[in-house]
């Protein structure tokens, strides 16, 4: 059986008052493929949020000092808000609608089986990767929209089909190492010869303003490459 890394688990923040439903959560999410951090409150969750980037957010609407639909009010206002899938006790349609409103991309009322909120986050992350598929993506200075045309500004860059293709993938990582049989796989293209290496100096020399010192597609020696927005 395969060991994931720390970047290839889910990253979740779990947010809640609650102890015990804290270290419960913690602990399933871990056993489960996800690498988790929590958060006591509103506030906390707020300031760890400024310095770590995550997959999804567990979020209890009841707690202290700052509700959760004020955290989530917050989270959705960001540049590039993170999902967001509630708990709480209430399970009225008045809840979850405003939730909803405000940015949440689901809603689980208390109590709940571990078994199902693992089944939830799979479901949103499977609709936010369905969702940066279908429309346009922005990374540094560049869009890429939905007919995969790559735009600097109201400056088109053409890029071959491969090129595309290449670049597509590794948006669906962004932020993450996508692995060069990864790549290799999803492209068709065999593994023992050096073709997605020239493909990746390629887009390279479109995008990046040094190509020997590249920001935003990385190498990551010994496994791949990595799309970085920065």
């Amino acid at each position: 059986m395969s060991i994931k890394t720390q970047s290839e688990k889910i990253h979740c923040l779990v947010v809640d008052d609650d102890l015990r439903i804290r270290d419960l959560l913690s602990r399933y999410l871990q056993k489960n493929d996800c690498f988790v951090i929590t958060a006591k409150d509103g506030e906390m969750a707020l300031d760890i949020m400024q310095r770590a980037r995550f997959d999804i957010v567990i979020l209890d609407v009841m707690m202290p000092k700052m509700d959760g639909f004020t955290v989530a009010k917050k989270i959705g206002e960001q540049s590039k808000p993170t999902p967001i899938l509630l708990l709480t006790a209430k399970d009225t349609a008045e809840d979850r609608i405003q939730g909803l409103e405000l940015g949440a991309d689901d809603y689980l009322t208390k109590p709940f089986e571990p078994k199902e909120l693992l089944l939830r986050i799979q479901s949103i992350l499977r609709r936010v990767r369905v969702k940066a598929t279908s429309q346009s993506i922005n990374f540094g200075p560049y869009v890429y929209d939905n007919k995969c045309i790559l735009y600097k500004g109201d400056q088109r860059i053409d890029l071959s089909a491969s090129e595309a293709g290449l670049l597509s993938v590794l948006m669906t990582h962004m932020g993450d190492v996508c692995e060069r049989d990864t790549l290799c796989e999803a492209l068709d293209i065999d593994p023992e010869t050096r073709t997605v290496d020239v493909q990746v100096n390629r887009l390279r020399q479109k995008l990046e303003a040094d190509p020997k010192n590249p920001r935003y597609i990385v190498t990551v020696r010994g496994r791949g490459y990595a799309l970085y927005d920065r």
